[in-house]
């Protein structure tokens, strides 16, 4: 029987955690290319993992270029975690809202990121609806 306390058997565990969650998860190097993505990113953007990875975050990032990226990701601080919001672009030309959770950390001498992106299509429309919904009754409520 393996030691759950293993090195190997945790990371082993970790990575079948990660492959399994229901949010994409991308591992940026320093070039700002994907140096490992997880199922859900795949599933998301409707590319294989040997797709995605050597991408970079603008060629599935529809709000922003090479170089808007590289300065943000420059800037992180490792432990200091930033939530943004944008429009990923799938390999079908389709996009849809999310947001993203990125975080820096050192592994050696390299500064990895990484990003933990969620589709927020479903609440953009519910927020949607909601301040709808606030609008009518505001009018309904002046004019009453």
């Amino acid at each position: 029987m393996q030691d759950p306390n293993d090195e190997t058997v945790r990371a082993q565990r970790f990575r079948r955690f990660v492959e399994y969650a229901a949010d994409a998860f991308f591992l940026i190097d320093p070039d700002g290319r994907l140096a490992d993505v997880n199922q859900a990113a795949c599933d998301s953007l409707g590319y294989s993992r040997e797709e995605l990875l050597g991408m970079t975050i603008a060629d599935i990032e529809l709000d922003a270029t090479d170089e808007q990226i590289a300065e943000m990701l420059e800037q992180m601080v490792p432990g200091v975690p930033q939530t943004l919001t944008g429009v990923h672009r799938r390999k079908d030309g389709s996009s849809f809202p999310v947001e993203v959770r990125v975080g820096a950390f050192e592994e050696g001498e390299r500064q990895l990121r990484i990003a933990l992106a969620r589709d927020i299509s479903e609440r953009d429309v519910v927020e949607t609806a909601l301040r709808e919904s606030e609008e009518r009754y505001r009018e309904l409520y002046e004019n009453a």
